[in-house]
């Protein structure tokens, strides 16, 4: 009953999927081989998600908890203030060293004296000893100090920006990931729900099908819902788990615990 239009239309979407799969099988040869590159596995033995585990929210699931936690402990924070640290300490030195110092110095020594005979028979001998303060005021150093001292400073003031910038692009990632874990298991949840009811409209068009009321035209778009929404959800799971490591990353929380956490929903 169907016209022409209907046939051609019908053969370019044909034509287009397979075109498609094509592209979607080399994308996944490339992708096997990049992990082959980089871990000297082999990509068949990648774990496969579970679908019987249900994603939590962000604990504790307050923002502020988790910015001032990567305000804390963030290793990127940690590593510009040690960076920072070194470049103020570059600044006293050369501070110092175009600066007056003061010195304690300490003499003693012993003199003989062979010349003569002393007053008691024996060789004279002179014991000196002496302790004084040397002021020491450098007046001109060619200016080799004064502009290392200078370039110095610049440095620290550099350093000092990129600590700014690193903690405003922390507390970005920090917001990103956190909110990123809620979405995504709210996300989830959703689409799994979306899962039943495509389950349901598919199985309600082979129904339809059978007794007249349905084609099979709507039992195809019936099936392509419900394989578009499992797409859809195992994305969802996927970006839900590597968005929490992203969350205890940026906070410097990425430890055995978390990666033993992720690991519950592969399949060993």
């Amino acid at each position: 009953m169907a016209t022409i239009a209907d046939t051609d239309e019908a053969q370019a979407s044909y034509d287009s999927i397979l075109a498609e799969e094509v592209v979607a099988k080399n994308d996944l040869v490339v992708k096997q081989n990049a992990f082959t590159l980089l871990t000297g596995l082999n990509a068949q033995s990648i774990a496969r998600l579970r679908e019987n585990i249900e994603p939590t929210l962000a604990e504790p699931n307050d923002i502020s908890v988790w910015l001032k936690k990567s305000s804390d402990t963030s290793l990127n924070i940690g590593s510009q203030l040690l960076q920072l640290d070194i470049a103020k300490r570059e600044v006293d030195k050369y501070r110092f060293e175009s600066s007056p110092q003061v010195n304690l110095v300490a003499n003693y020594g012993q003199n003989w004296e062979a010349s003569g005979i002393s007053r008691s028979g024996g060789l004279d001998q002179t014991n000196k000893g002496a302790i004084t303060l040397q002021l020491s005021i450098p007046l001109y150093t060619g200016g080799r100090r004064s502009s290392e001292l200078r370039e110095a400073a610049a440095k620290e003031s550099e350093q000092r920006q990129t600590l700014e910038a690193t903690r405003r692009s922390t507390e970005q990632s920090t917001t990103q990931a956190f909110l990123g874990v809620n979405a995504g298991a709210a996300q989830i949840n959703a689409l799994e729900q979306v899962l039943k009811s495509s389950q349901s409209l598919l199985a309600s068009s082979k129904l339809g099908r059978d007794v007249g009321v349905r084609t099979t035209v709507d039992v195809l778009n019936a099936e392509q819902k419900l394989y578009n929404t499992r797409y859809a959800l195992t994305v969802a799971r996927y970006t839900y788990l590597y968005t929490r490591l992203q969350l205890a990353a940026v906070v410097g929380d990425l430890d055995e615990k978390q990666l033993y956490a992720v690991n519950q929903w592969l399949v060993q």
